[in-house]
């Protein structure tokens, strides 16, 4: 067994895929870019045929969460909102799909959940431009805004280019 390549075009994109060799496939996690499979079933009995009526795998990517603990822009996990929107980049981009996929791109945004430490009644927060590499926040009080602690936890899958 040899290993393969493939060249692959997607829009304007043209990549190379190096696979090494081929390997006994079993259940468990494994990572990589891109997966390549084949079936290979013979037979020493003459009076048999091999019919395959289906064959397939499923992928699934695993979730990751991120929090503000880790964030560079954060103290002890703790981020300043201002009085203005805030903008927060996460450590790690997520991955958001891909178009030319059939997870289309920007079809999977992380979950963002997020805690005010310091919230005063009538404090709220909105949450805009959701993307792979972080969001902002507006953290306001009626329609003014005010400066509050907050924390976050970010769940999306994997992690971007």
């Amino acid at each position: 067994m040899t290993s393969a390549t493939s060249l692959s075009t997607s829009g304007n994109c043209t990549f190379s895929a190096e696979f090494s060799q081929y390997n006994p496939f079993v259940n468990g996690s494994y990572i990589a870019r891109g997966f390549k499979f084949r079936c290979e079933m013979d037979t020493n009995d003459p009076a048999q045929s091999i019919e395959i009526d289906q064959l397939g795998y499923t992928a699934e990517l695993n979730s990751r969460t991120e929090t503000s603990l880790g964030n560079a822009g954060a103290t002890n996990g703790i981020i300043a909102s201002g009085t203005s929107t805030k903008s927060v980049t996460f450590t790690k981009s997520f991955f958001t799909g891909q178009s030319g996929t059939s997870i289309a791109a920007n079809s999977v945004l992380p979950s963002i959940g997020i805690t005010i430490e310091n919230a005063q009644s009538g404090d709220f927060f909105a949450l805009s431009s959701i993307s792979s590499t972080g969001f902002d926040i507006d953290v306001k009080n009626g329609s003014s805004f005010v400066n509050r602690n907050f924390k976050y936890a970010a769940t999306g899958f994997g992690r971007g280019s």
